[in-house]
């Protein structure tokens, strides 16, 4: 009978019976025609290896990295099998050989779905890793932690960044409203309505907050406040996606009768004209969505109030308050500062300015005046 090369031969199906068949007929051959199924008359030596080939050929679920270890022996001790011509220990050897091919056979064969043959060597690995150290546990965590490190960090309500882009935002878009606006104020920053906002923006709840409504329950001056939510994936252009977002809802108002076919809240409240001041903030909210953050801006005074235009059509700053500048189409109002501050601010506009430079080009001329005159007329008194 000739030997069938069994490294080279790899069947799809390894729980098929042909590599069984083909150790059985080579012990056969190899034992002087004995029959080899595994009976007693096989000798103590031979029932080893005729064991430790049945848990290979039958996938045993006890096959990890003790039998990929047997394997590889069984391997070496084939080749040196076939390489002896002496006949003592022949059959064993040789058996041994062949055993170590077929598990070759069937380690580079492919298991089907729900097999309980033995595994590919990929296969082995992993359960051999898996039961000492959970190595792939830690892998997946060292993944998802790569994943977090790229996203950006969440600002804080102090962020000078954060705050910068929250006003640039919202005074950009106020600036190019259509039709322009009369009296559209200059928006700045207020501590207090980014501390609501952040209150609020822990709940994790995209729902307004319902405190809005009462009086000084949301800023220690302002009686109520003005709220926009928005809640998306976290990038490093939130607070200019957000904004935006809320500022596109201008093709569902229409300016002219002051009436809206939608949504148009957020829009409202963005360019209300009267409202200057707003805070907001940032949160990471993991129960709304993988990387969803919410977005909270509060505004003082409030907007939207029922039956009333954003703001009033005109050229831009025409309906400015005495005393306000015109910046960006906006009213500003860079010297005003409540009158019960304390300490007060020293504020100058541009008239206190000049007359400030006049005073001190002044106080100059009469101090060289007096030492010019010293200078001359060194015994001139002054007459009583």
């Amino acid at each position: 009978m000739s030997k069938v090369p069994l490294s080279k031969c790899c069947p799809e199906d390894p729980r098929s019976f042909q590599g069984r068949d083909l150790v059985t007929s080579e012990a056969t051959r190899l034992d002087g025609g004995r029959s080899w199924g595994g009976g007693p008359e096989l000798s103590v030596e031979a029932r080893k290896v005729w064991e430790k080939g049945q848990d290979i050929l039958n996938g045993a679920p006890r096959v990890n990295s003790m039998a990929n270890t047997r394997v590889q022996r069984l391997e070496r001790a084939g080749e040196e099998g076939r390489r002896s011509p002496t006949p003592q220990g022949g059959a064993e050897s040789a058996v041994e050989g062949q055993l170590g091919a077929v598990g070759s056979l069937l380690r580079c064969s492919k298991v089907p779905p729900g097999s309980q043959g033995l595994n590919p060597q990929p296969k082995l690995l992993v359960m051999m890793l898996d039961q000492r150290i959970p190595w792939l546990q830690i892998l997946a965590f060292m993944a998802a932690q790569s994943s977090l490190a790229q996203l950006p960090q969440i600002p804080p309500i102090t962020d000078p960044k954060f705050i910068e882009d929250c006003v640039k935002i919202h005074n950009e878009l106020r600036a190019i409203v259509n039709p322009t606006a009369g009296n559209m104020k200059y928006m700045t920053w207020d501590a207090s309505l980014a501390k609501t906002a952040r209150a609020w923006s822990k709940k994790c709840v995209f729902k307004h907050n319902v405190h809005i409504g009462k009086r000084h329950a949301c800023h220690p001056l302002f009686k109520t406040v003005g709220e926009n939510l928005w809640m998306g994936i976290l990038t490093k252009y939130v607070v200019r996606n957000a904004t935006t977002d809320w500022f596109n809802e201008v093709k569902y108002f229409e300016m002219s009768d002051n009436t809206c076919s939608r949504v148009c809240g957020h829009y409202t409240q963005v360019v209300w004209a009267s409202t200057y001041k707003v805070g907001c903030a940032l949160k990471m909210c993991p129960n709304l969505g993988k990387h969803v953050v919410m977005f909270v801006c509060n505004y003082s005074p409030e907007g939207n109030l029922v039956g009333t235009r954003p703001y009033a059509k005109g050229v831009s700053c025409t309906y400015c308050e005495e005393g306000d500048t015109c910046e960006n189409n906006q009213c500003n109002y860079p010297y005003w500062n409540p009158s019960w501050e304390i300490p007060r601010r020293i504020t100058c506009n541009q008239f206190c300015q000049i007359c400030v430079s006049f005073r001190l080009v002044g106080i100059v001329f009469a101090i060289t005046g007096v030492y010019i005159l010293q200078k001359k007329f060194p015994n001139m008194q002054l007459m009583a």
